[in-house]
């Protein structure tokens, strides 16, 4: 659950930038660990080094995908059934 914790040092470090592209990032973290375990078969050492990249990107967007959804909602729709 390491990448869990450093989610908090993540946003802290990029809360410069908007939402989306906090969720570009991660989606981009989670793309490369996801991609590089997919089609390299790397030593186990390697390997846990590119989960612990996926699963820093998939925790890194979890807290954004709310957030996100909620700045793209219309003024009058607040509170309506999605």
């Amino acid at each position: 659950e390491l990448p869990g914790v450093l989610t908090i040092l993540f946003i802290a470090f990029l809360s410069r930038f908007s939402d989306i592209r906090i969720s570009l990032v991660a989606q981009l973290l989670s793309l490369i660990g996801c991609i590089t375990l997919g089609l390299v078969t790397p030593p186990f050492g390697i390997m846990l080094i590119f989960v612990f990249i996926y699963s820093a990107g998939a925790h890194l967007n979890m807290p954004l995908q709310e957030s996100i959804g909620m700045s793209l909602m219309q003024e009058g729709s607040m509170g309506t059934q999605m």
